[in-house]
């Protein structure tokens, strides 16, 4: 028999109260037991990012051992109520990795025991915080995982997550899934997923994988399982996750979750069912405890999942209840935001709960940072007290509240209402469960401390012997008067078998469900039922004598020749070192290549099953190929048959030849060739194309190098090597290809002048960079160097007319392509061109057209162009002795040109100038004014020309302007442009200036306060006109100006009708000077807390104020001062040059009087009445004012209506102002009389005397007795 080997508390009595509840994403259950397995997570727990939490209930120091699954011993530690192990595990994250999927992995997980109970909380406390420590590739945190200790042990799961499909891409690690471990804790150990087997585990060994949630997970043995996120980002953060699995032997139908402070895609929940048709009802409750909402759903199958919205959407620490026809797993998300965490639910049964549990505070990956909780206590009971470290929780942090009809109360607490102690111990007579939450500092880990569902005993087991097998059959018992009874084989209850015992006839994990005292029908810890049989190993292969490279199919038979079946089978076969595996093809169970092992599982008495491994044959290594099963795995009878060998032996191949394919050019093709480096005698070696058709006939090997020639362009040519032996050889792939030839230039040849010659071109519209090009002559001579193509067209010059010319285009290929041919021509030179001799003299003078004579061509044809000159034409342009027009005045240069292309052009110019007649001199003659004498001025004036005037004298300027005339003598003038006179101007004379006036004087006179100022013309002269600037006044007789604005300024001048003199000086005239207006005067009348004032409202701070009667001034403001109260005042107001009238009568009062504080005199309270207060100074006309309101005073002052023990103020108001309040004060009631003492007297019996006793006795009074 293989059992379990840890103990654990015998906890079979009377449960009163259980409570199971989630509310974080993490869960901490108070379960104490003496050893506990935790699988590992998707990161490496052994660095210093985890923290693992150790408490015990235990009133004695309890001996722990910390080991990694493989046994190896990490550290000891202690613990003892009061006072948890904690332990921060030592090394840098930087140097672990996340462990590897669909890989055994080792030592991996953890083993906790201890000499007494313990409770086991492991933290990933990194905290976004591992500086140079590590990065988020290494550990994400932060999270928490809490043991199940016994009640997580199991055979068979129902796997899943709190919410399915991805979980996000943080920091391009991915898209991530749930991550799910399973640990072995007994050697051979067969791991399936769906009833397909995965892999086989010995102790100590883990496996981490991905699969659907509601996948089912059996073990052959015992196991734990976790389930799992590397990083899961509900909306933008992103946090590792982890928690426990239960088995399916300890689910339940009755859940609690309530919610976090998450957002809606963290706040999650997924119950999957386990049996088929399993109906669903979901209640939420609000923060006060009130039903919200139900839901019904029926999961049809077995896997089917349901997901939820924990509690009511977007609302804090709302819950949820779960109940279901059959047993369903639970599991949760929670988060602080969006920093989320998992928990998997335990079931509320009559068999859980504590009454003690203990934890140790939050901490940060710095380990000083302590984090902020808040955390819950279910239970139920209304009025049980719950402690805190022996404080009543409901004093510190409020009433306890029902979950609507349930029967289940809440009380809630933080961190900071129970004094953030260091450690927290929560205890009560009633059984409960106590969530302890950290959420906050962007991190959500929590502890959930509750015991699992109570476990029967494990059955005890007796083998019998039979057959020749000391352990034929099993006889299971478990303790009777517990029933009724279920008993399970691999977590499946056994049809009918229902007492407490029952006969174990097959291998394999057996558990028992039995009805406790505390009233649930819960299942035992799984235990193995080993019985003996004989298994038989053979071992064949397909080729005996395989050639090297070749494959081989090795075949490994496995029958069970016993009478009983076989568990958690498996078998050794790693291929050894002259093997390299390709594939398998198991007829029941899973091979890995890698480790060699062939996970079975269950093998029936008289099954037969196989494993066909197809491997390829190396060309050296061990070919001894061994399958077996692992010695002692198994509790086989006859061992012998256990192994089996097969070994081969093979035949050296030919070396695979080493080719090289060529290139060819599409024109002409089939010239291709492939070789070889070498080749080896007595070895043949047959071509083939990418058909595998043979090519050519096969070739013989020569011990050197083997040519293929004359081949078509084709790609995957290969060679088959065959040797003496018949083993083959095949080399790799070659091609032969193909490179374009270059493209054929499209040519043009020239044509050339017979004189000079050897000047022709032939030109290609394009060209190809990285051709080459060379030009042929008709006798195929190469002529002038190649030229290499640059992408445009190309030009071969100075050439000798000729035919036949072509051209060659080659590429870096060597492939070629020829054009077709063009020629170079000749053609006679034109003949020598005469324009003719120039037209330029006087002859012109007048003209617009002449007769050109330019010479005859006898070779080519002549036109005529103009170089230079506008306006002109030819009657005919290629008649040598055509009419030129032109413009008259205008010089052309003509040009004569006689082409015969392509020749150069033979040109011969000649100039023609159209002469003009002088234009006859326009005089322009200005009138003299009064500022200058009489002008003349020719006004078509030419520099260039000769001007003569009659009678002589003048002369002109170069503006054209005439001087030297005599005022009223009269002339004319001639222009003579060097060829022509023009006939002579009109007559013309000068005269000289007129006379100004004399400029207007003016008398200005000032003005006064009573009079504006005025302006006289003191010169002034009846006949002028006299013209304002501005305009608008007028003059007088007198020469006295009016309508003038005042204060404009104004010039004017005089006009004798010819000329106007120059402005006078500038002058104006100004109003009558300005008065003050009447002082304004602004009176503010007494207040409670100022005396009235007078401000001047219109007061300006460069004028003289004058107050009648004197003795008041006025500041820069206008507030007047030193008024005496109560006397009438009036004032004026200076400018410098005017007083204004007297301002209205104004006065000034004094402030109004404010009544004085009111005085209490207060009365303390006496045994027979209550305390009072009055108002000592109380003033019958007053107003009092009580804060707060409610209070009334009579007229003796005695304040009425006070609530006893609350304290208030009082104003007096006496109409106008108000007094400052009072100081506080306050009325007690009457002192509290005790109630009188009573007395229960015992009589005095024949063994003792009465006895008398104060039954309402208070430790706090004095009694005294009479007498």
């Amino acid at each position: 028999m293989t059992n379990f080997t840890w103990k654990r508390l015998n906890l079979i009595k009377p449960l009163l109260i259980v409570a199971l509840f989630l509310f974080s994403s993490h869960t901490v259950f108070s379960q104490f037991y003496t050893t506990h397995y935790v699988a590992p997570a998707p990161w490496q727990y052994f660095s210093k990012a985890n923290e693992i939490i150790i408490a015990t209930n235990s009133t004695t120091t309890v001996n722990i051992a910390l080991k990694k699954s493989d046994g190896t011993l990490i550290t000891n530690l202690t613990a003892i109520k009061g006072t948890p192990a904690v332990y921060r595990f030592s090394g840098l994250p930087s140097a672990l990795g996340v462990h590897p999927f669909n890989t055994i992995v080792n030592a991996a997980g953890l083993i906790i025991t201890g000499d007494g109970p313990t409770s086991v909380n492991l933290r990933n406390v990194a905290s976004d915080n591992l500086g140079s420590d590590g990065s988020d590739t290494n550990i994400k945190g932060n999270a928490s995982l809490t043991s199940f200790g016994d009640a997580g042990i199991g055979v068979r799961y129902r796997i899943g997550y709190y919410r399915d499909g991805g979980l996000g891409n943080f920091g391009g690690f991915g898209t991530q899934y749930p991550i799910y471990t399973i640990m072995a804790i007994n050697n051979g150990t067969t791991i399936k997923l769906n009833g397909v087997v995965l892999t086989t585990l010995n102790a100590g060994q883990s496996y981490l994988f991905q699969a659907a949630i509601g996948s089912l997970v059996e073990s052959s043995s015992g196991t734990v399982m976790n389930t799992s996120a590397r990083i899961d980002m509900p909306s933008g953060c992103g946090d590792g996750v982890f928690d426990q699995v239960p088995p399916e032997s300890v689910l339940g139908s009755e859940y609690f979750i309530e919610r976090g402070k998450g957002n809606d895609t963290a706040e999650q929940t997924t119950v999957v069912a386990i049996k088929a048709n399993t109906v669903l009802t979901i209640n939420t409750f609000s923060t006060t405890g009130t039903l919200t909402g139900t839901v019904t759903t029926t999961l049809v199958n077995a896997g089917d999942f349901y997901t939820f919205k924990n509690g009511v959407s977007n609302t804090p620490f709302t819950a949820t209840r779960v109940s279901s026809t059959e047993n369903v797993a639970v599991y949760s998300g929670t988060a602080q935001s969006c920093e989320v965490d998992i928990s998997v639910i335990a079931p509320v049964s009559a068999c859980g709960g504590s009454n003690f549990i203990e934890t140790k505070k939050f901490r940060a990956y710095n380990s000083a940072t302590s984090l902020p909780y808040f955390g819950y206590v279910l239970l139920k009971d209304a009025t049980a007290i719950v402690d805190v470290n022996g404080v009543n929780i409901e004093t510190l942090a409020g009433a306890r509240y029902q979950l609507g009809t349930t029967g289940w109360y809440l009380i809630n607490f933080t961190d900071t209402q129970i004094s953030s102690p260091d450690i927290i111990s929560v205890s009560s007579s009633a059984k409960l469960t106590v969530s302890i939450v950290q959420q906050g500092g962007g991190f959500s880990m929590a502890g959930f401390f509750s015991n699992f569902a109570q476990q029967p005993d494990d059955p005890t087991l007796t083998y019998v012997s039979g057959g020749g097998c000391t352990n034929n059959s099993a006889i299971l018992s478990t303790p009777s008067g517990f029933a009724p009874y279920q008993w399970y084989y691999n977590g499946v209850a056994i049809s009918g078998e229902t007492s407490n015992t029952y006969t174990a006839t097959q291998t394999g994990s057996y558990s028992v469900a039995s009805t406790l005292v505390c009233g649930s029908l819960i299942q035992s810890r799984p235990i193995i039922v080993t019985l003996c049989t004989d298994l038989e190993v053979l071992k064949t292969v397909d080729t005996a004598n395989p050639c090297v490279g070749t494959n081989v199919e090795f075949t490994v038979k496995v029958t069970n020749l016993g009478s009983n079946n076989a568990s958690g089978l498996s078998v050794n076969d790693l291929l050894p070192s002259g093997y390299t595996y390709i594939s398998s093809v198991p007829s029941v169970g899973a091979y890995n290549p890698t480790t060699g092992i062939w996970s079975i599982g269950n093998l029936n008495s008289a099954q037969v099953i196989t494993l066909k491994v197809l491997c390829k044959v190396n060309a050296s290594g061990v070919y001894l190929n061994t399958a077996a099963i692992p010695a002692g795995s198994q509790p086989d009878s006859n061992s012998s048959n256990n192994s089996a060998s097969m070994s081969t032996t093979p035949i050296v191949s030919p070396t695979a030849l080493s080719l090289t394919g060529s290139t060819i050019c599409v024109s002409p093709g089939s010239n291709g060739t492939i070789t070889s480096t070498t080749s080896v005698s007595g070895v043949t070696y047959q071509l083939y194309n990418s058909g595998n058709v043979a090519v050519q006939s096969a070739k013989a090997g020569t011990g050197t190098g083997l040519t293929w020639s004359s081949l078509p362009a084709g790609n995957g040519y290969y060679v088959v090597a065959t040797n003496a032996a018949l083993c083959t050889a095949t080399s790799g792939t070659v091609n032969v290809l193909t490179t374009p030839n270059p493209t054929v230039l499209s040519l043009t040849g020239s044509t050339i002048c017979v004189s000079p010659g050897s000047n022709g071109t032939i030109t290609s519209t394009t060209s190809v960079s990285g051709v080459t090009y060379q030009l042929y002559n008709s006798g195929n001579v190469a002529v002038q160097s190649a030229k290499v193509g640059t992408g445009t067209g190309l030009a071969w010059s100075s050439l000798p007319a000729g035919n036949g010319y072509y051209v060659v285009a080659t590429n870096a290929a060597l492939c070629t392509a020829t054009s077709g041919t063009v020629n170079v021509s000749t053609t006679p030179n034109p003949t020598i061109s005469s324009a003719g001799a120039d037209q330029i003299g006087a002859t012109t003078c007048g003209l617009t057209t002449v007769t050109l004579g330019a010479n005859t061509p006898t070779v080519g044809t002549g036109k005529w162009t103009i170089v230079s000159g506008t306006g002109g034409s030819f009657v005919s342009d290629t008649n040598p002795t055509t009419t030129f027009s032109g413009t008259a005045g205008t010089t052309y240069v003509l040009r004569w040109t006689i082409s015969n292309n392509p020749c150069t052009d033979s040109t011969d110019d000649v100039n023609v100038t159209f002469n003009l007649f002088s234009a006859v001199p326009t005089i322009d003659s200005v009138a003299p004014t009064c500022a200058a004498v009489g002008t003349s001025t020719i006004s078509n004036y030419i520099g260039t020309n000769t001007y003569t005037f009659s009678p002589a004298g003048p002369t002109v300027d170069a503006t054209g302007l005439v001087n030297g005339m005599v005022f009223g003598t009269s002339y004319t003038v001639t222009s003579n442009n060097g060829s022509c006179t023009s006939v002579a101007s009109a007559l013309f004379s000068n005269l000289d200036k007129l006379v100004t006036p004399a400029v207007p004087t003016i008398d200005s006179v000032a003005p006064t306060c009573v009079a504006a100022g005025t302006s006289t013309i003191s010169n002034y002269i009846g006949t002028n006109t006299y013209t304002f600037s501005p305009s608008g006044p007028t003059v007088d007789a007198t020469g006295l100006v009016s309508g003038i604005l005042l204060g404009t300024s104004y010039t004017v001048t005089s006009n004798n009708g010819n000329c106007t003199s120059a402005a006078s000086a500038s002058f104006s005239n100004l109003d009558k000077l300005v008065t003050p207006v009447v002082p304004t005067i602004d009176s503010v009348a007494s207040t409670c807390v100022a005396a009235g004032t007078s401000t001047i409202s219109n007061y300006i701070g460069t004028n003289t104020y004058t107050f009648s009667p004197s003795g008041p001034t006025v500041d820069a403001t206008g507030l007047v001062s030193s008024m005496v109260f109560g006397t009438s005042y009036t004032v004026t107001s200076n400018n410098g040059n005017c007083t204004s009238a007297a301002s209205a009568s104004f006065s000034n009062l004094d402030k109004l009087v404010t009544p004085a504080v009111p005085t209490i005199d207060s009365v303390a309270p006496t045994c027979a009445t209550a305390g009072t207060s009055t108002i000592s100074n109380y003033i019958g006309t007053n107003t009092y004012t009580f804060s707060p309101v409610g209070p009334t005073v009579d007229v003796t002052g005695l304040v009425s209506g006070m609530v006893f023990g609350t304290s208030y103020t009082v104003t007096s108001n006496n109409g106008n102002c108000t007094s400052a309040a009072s100081a506080s004060f306050s009325n007690l009631d009457k002192l509290v009389t005790p109630v009188v003492p009573t007395i229960d007297s015992v009589a005095s019996t024949c063994v003792a005397a009465g006895t008398s006793t104060i039954s309402n006795y208070i430790g706090t009074n004095t009694y005294t007795f009479s007498p």
